[in-house]
């Protein structure tokens, strides 16, 4: 049986705070721990590789696991969770009807008044539609493309959807992202939200930032915009037309799940730690705050505009360490952004003790910068992202603690190419001498990469991208042997990116000579870890590389 793709990247331990008692979930490398607030006696330990969900509810049923399994040719629901009367754990056989093999769990739906559960079960020729309520299970006939369920029992499904001519228009030209609650339905896409109380549209709003994030529930719509690098939390009342501004933040605003009044939001921020709200309309509750250490960061944020990469650079004041050289760090991508949160918590934190200074990278089409900032490399990355290059160098570098000091490139995914081009302009312009690279996961062949992709993601590159732009952020096209050291991890499951294509990069420039390359695969990592082994093991070789000898 496939598994259900997680709604929810619960990763991270939390706080889960319902109307009758608190809990803290706890998450380790194999685990997710319950236990009661502020005690250590286990109410359950859940091995997160046997579970189909592991998700956040609504308000009836905050936290809810399960899987679907087969016994004697029976298929059987078991699932836990948490709701108001506390911890539960439940096994209930489905419906005899589905007898077929290779049922595959497609999607998991909770109404929002109440704690009837829906699955969405399909094989090659068959949908099924269980309910689960009052400890039975039940076939029931539902709309193939239902997306929720209203209060009332009626099915939200694209088709009703369609109907509504202003809904029909932005169906079939926009992008969109689609959500519901038990009275209203809420579409956005680059540039509006649509608000539907089910039968007619209510209210346009027009976006003015990039929404990274938004849920539904109550009635009650969230929302997380960036902007500028800037996260912030408006709560919009639906039901009352009335919007507020509930958190600004340099850090990261993530909805985690909801809770007994509202949502619970993690707040991710490297100089704060992690802290968690529980918020609703008119409503904001500090629940917890972990900090990261007691390094006094310097963070300057000035280093933007329109022709320039917004660069974030930190460094650690307190403790006055002797200053060892630059790291440079650019995210993945391209439609993505780094703030000040913990993506890469210890390590940025390791080596502002160790005297580096740390620049955080945002270049031109990360979308955390507003709109005009997202397009603006569109079918011209090669003319932007060198004038970015050079208008970072000239803002962001006081050359006495420059040129005659090691300087890193840290480059993951997408950033890889632009990590490589600035490690390339600080050698080519003999800026400095001390240059090394570091990739992870790089993307080395964007050419090879779209011609795999299906014709709507190919389509989506070749609106941004001009065949000058791919093989300019195609690291295999550059023709001379790098004047630098690179470092690289890959892993050999890459399941976004061609791991060939990285193995034949670095045999061609061995093949040329180049012998300034150390390249590690690991076997079992994705393009990304998915695990603490494998997050260990990244870190580790990115430590190995930071203590060679580079000068």
């Amino acid at each position: 049986m496939l598994s259900l793709k997680k709604r929810y990247q619960l990763s991270t331990s939390f706080l889960l705070t319902t109307s009758q008692t608190k809990y803290n979930i706890v998450f380790n490398e194999k685990y997710i721990i319950i236990y009661p607030f502020n005690n250590k006696i286990e109410i359950a330990k859940i091995d997160k590789q046997k579970y189909d969900f592991i998700m956040s509810g609504n308000k009836q049923i905050p936290f809810l696991y399960g899987n679907i399994t087969r016994i004697d040719g029976n298929y059987v629901c078991e699932y836990s969770g948490i709701n108001d009367s506390g911890y539960f754990t439940k096994s209930l056989k489905l419906p005899q009807e589905i007898t077929e093999d290779n049922i595959e769990l497609q999607d998991v739906i909770l109404m929002d008044n109440n704690n009837m559960v829906f699955l969405k079960m399909k094989n090659t020729k068959n949908i099924y539609w269980v309910r689960i309520w009052n400890n039975s299970s039940k076939l029931i006939n539902l709309p193939d493309d239902t997306l929720g369920i209203a209060a009332n029992g009626i099915p939200l499904t694209l088709t009703n959807l369609n109907n509504i001519e202003e809904y029909s228009k932005l169906f079939k030209h926009k992008e969109i992202t689609q959500k519901c609650s038990g009275n209203f339905a809420v579409i956005t896409n680059s540039d509006y939200i649509y608000i539907f109380d089910r039968s007619n549209l209510i209210k346009v709003i027009t976006v003015k930032n990039i929404i990274s994030d938004f849920e539904i529930i109550d009635d009650q719509l969230y929302t997380v915009e960036v902007k500028n690098a800037i996260s912030k939390l408006s709560i919009y009342d639906l039901k009352e037309g009335k919007k507020e501004e509930a958190i600004s933040n340099f850090g990261r605003i993530e909805l985690s799940f909801p809770s007994s009044i509202g949502y619970t939001v993690k707040v991710t921020n490297l100089l704060q730690g992690i802290t968690f709200y529980n918020c609703s309309f008119n409503y904001k509750k500090l629940l917890r705050n972990v900090s990261y250490s007691d390094y006094e960061i310097n963070v300057d944020k000035t280093l933007f505009d329109s022709q320039h990469m917004y660069t974030c650079i930190l460094s650690d004041n307190k403790r006055k360490k002797k200053f060892t050289g630059n790291i440079f760090s650019f995210h993945g991508g391209p439609e993505s952004y780094e703030q000040l949160d913990d993506r890469w918590l210890g390590e940025y934190l390791r080596y502002i003790s160790l005297g580096y200074r740390i620049f955080i990278v945002n270049y031109p089409g990360s979308i955390s910068f507003g709109k005009v900032y997202k397009i603006l490399p569109w079918k011209n990355w090669s003319e932007i992202i060198n004038k970015g290059i050079e208008n970072l160098i000239k803002d962001s570098i006081n050359s006495d603690k420059f040129t005659t000091y090691t300087t890193w490139c840290w480059g993951g995914s997408f950033g890889a190419p632009i990590a490589y081009k600035l490690a390339k302009y600080l050698t080519d312009k003999n800026i400095c001498s001390n240059v090394n690279l570091l990739l992870i996961s790089p993307l080395i062949d964007l050419n090879g990469h779209i011609n795999k992709l299906s014709e709507e993601n190919k389509n989506w590159f070749q609106k941004r991208f001009s065949l000058k732009d791919i093989s300019y952020l195609s690291i295999d096209k550059e023709r001379n042997i790098p004047k630098f050291r690179i470092f690289c991890y890959q892993g050999a499951k890459d399941e976004i990116l061609t791991f060939q294509s990285t193995v034949d990069y670095f045999s061609l420039l061995i093949k040329r000579g180049y012998k300034s390359a150390k390249f590690e695969t690991n076997f079992t990592m994705g393009h990304a870890p998915q695990n603490f082994k494998e997050e260990r093991n990244l870190l580790h070789f990115i430590k190995k590389a930071m203590q060679e000898d580079t000068c």
